[in-house]
């Protein structure tokens, strides 16, 4: 059996449809039929029912499903652990930047490359679930993300610095009238929400900590992403919403106001990384983090809250 023949039933089965597998793997759907078909010729059995309209597997499907999955996932792994390998002997640093935070990621890796000028550095961005992934696939060896993003096996996370949170509102919104608002005052207002898959964790740790201040949860209208919750505000007709507040003085072009909350909930940025990456680079740019980067201490001052709940141990904020 040949992996790519595994990896084309393993994406039919998971999707459901051939023209979607086939488009998930960047190839043409008779490519992809073709090699679902040359690996059912070599077992001497049907794979899917495609008698119906909906695509099913078949009994020796299901008996395969779980073993190809496995053998798909062991090839990835090596590919991406060779790739990580390479990048460490190449003098190649791998960082993925995270969208919307500005500064001090900036900062770091300028004053890196000024330190170290022979490592090559490869740049991406995203929000920090993908983000995330891209260091537990390997696919980057150390990334920029907000920390409530979640904890993973076998990645070290590092708090490098803390924002605090503000309410947004139209300029004509009733609470727009307050200096600061207490969050217990949100009761009842129509929420802006941030959209699935930039980073869960920390939305549901927001909505949590929301609805502890406000005795219910909050009546969430809308969900847009980091960069339209501004605009999305400035329109909805009376919304609000919550969100750093560096991005919120930039939001105020799209025609919105901010107010601090009380209690302030501060959000946490840092960085993740691998414990098992032998990158040289990685280990370079962790000691000048180190040499440069603020301290950031336990606890927070009185009136300010953390959101996060899966926020990493003092104790992992540091290299050892």
């Amino acid at each position: 059996m040949e992996l790519r023949h595994l990896r084309a039933f393993v994406e039919v089965a998971a999707k459901g449809h051939f023209g979607r597998a086939a488009a998930a793997l960047s190839l043409t759907q008779p490519a992809l039929t073709l090699r679902v078909q040359t690996l059912e010729k070599e077992l001497g059995a049907d794979l899917f029912d495609r008698s119906g309209r909906v695509i099913r597997l078949t009994r020796a499907g299901e008996v395969l499903l779980p073993h190809a999955k496995r053998l798909v996932q062991v090839e990835d792994q090596a590919l991406a652990e060779i790739k990580q390998h390479v990048a460490a002997k190449e003098g190649k640093l791998r960082v993925a930047y995270l969208t919307l935070w500005d500064g001090l990621p900036t900062n770091l890796v300028s004053m890196f490359r000024r330190r170290h000028p022979g490592v090559r550095i490869e740049t991406m961005s995203g929000y920090s679930s993908e983000n995330l992934e891209r260091v537990v696939k390997r696919d980057a060896d150390l990334a920029f993300l907000t920390i409530g993003v979640g904890r993973r096996a076998g990645v070290v996370m590092r708090v490098l610095d803390r924002h605090p949170l503000v309410v947004i509102m139209a300029p004509d919104h009733h609470l727009a009238a307050r200096v600061s608002v207490p969050v217990a005052e949100l009761r009842g207002e129509r929420f802006i929400g941030l959209s699935f898959g930039v980073n869960n964790a920390f939305a549901k740790d927001m909505n949590t900590w929301l609805t502890r201040q406000m005795g219910e949860q909050p009546r969430i209208v809308a969900f847009e992403p980091p960069d339209q919750i501004a605009s999305a505000v400035a329109t909805s007709g009376g919304a609000v919403a919550v969100m750093t507040e560096t991005r919120a003085l930039v939001g105020e072009s799209v025609g919105i106001v901010y107010r601090k909350l009380a209690p302030t909930p501060m959000i946490e940025y840092g960085i993740a990384f691998r414990k098992d990456n032998p990158s040289q680079p990685l280990a370079d740019f962790l000691e000048a983090v180190d040499d440069s980067a603020p301290t950031i201490t336990d606890g927070l001052s009185a009136g300010y809250e953390g959101v996060s709940r899966s926020s990493p141990a003092r104790a992992a904020t540091k290299t050892a």
